[in-house]
């Protein structure tokens, strides 16, 4: 479901855009302090414009989850205690802010190993991405951190001796 201010600022980049449109298309000179303002920049404008709005007026709400091995789940919001147990492996999901996203996958996973997990992989680009990892310490329980949506221990197959 969009917000409403995800609605307004959809319609707000199209008047954006068509105001752009109608410059070009009126061939007005438009000067700054004595400068002429090129063509190409109401043309970058109608570009970005579009592409934000449909971004805006498009995007899904809530992110669809990948699909995923077998799980118990710990928990679902941010600012929880959860409980993570050594040897055992773990997945979560990550959501990050506007400026957070340009922490590569690399960064991400520097700032697990860093917590305490190894065998560290993330996956996804933009805001949202995935981390697995297997917890090296003992026991523990922590608050989560804002960014993750969710963590959910990865139920692995045991194995049993042979008779």
């Amino acid at each position: 479901m969009k917000t409403t201010i995800d609605r307004l600022s959809g319609l707000f980049l199209i008047v954006v855009a068509v105001a752009s449109a109608f410059w070009m298309w009126a061939g007005w000179d438009v000067e700054i302090d004595g400068a002429t303002v090129p063509i190409l920049v109401p043309s970058l404008l109608i570009i970005v414009s579009l592409l934000l709005a449909v971004g805006l007026l498009t995007a899904k709400q809530q992110p669809t989850a990948e699909p995923q091995a077998p799980s118990r789940e710990i928990s679902r919001r941010p600012a929880l205690k959860f409980t993570v147990k050594q040897g055992k492996k773990y997945k979560a999901q990550i959501s990050l802010g506007f400026f957070e996203q340009v922490a590569s996958n690399e960064m991400i996973a520097g700032m697990f190993a860093k917590a305490g997990f190894t065998d560290v992989t993330v996956t996804g680009s933009g805001g949202i991405r995935y981390g697995e990892g297997r917890w090296a310490g003992a026991d523990a329980t922590a608050e989560m951190p804002p960014q993750i949506v969710s963590a959910t221990e990865i139920l692995e197959p045991t194995t049993t001796a042979p008779a």
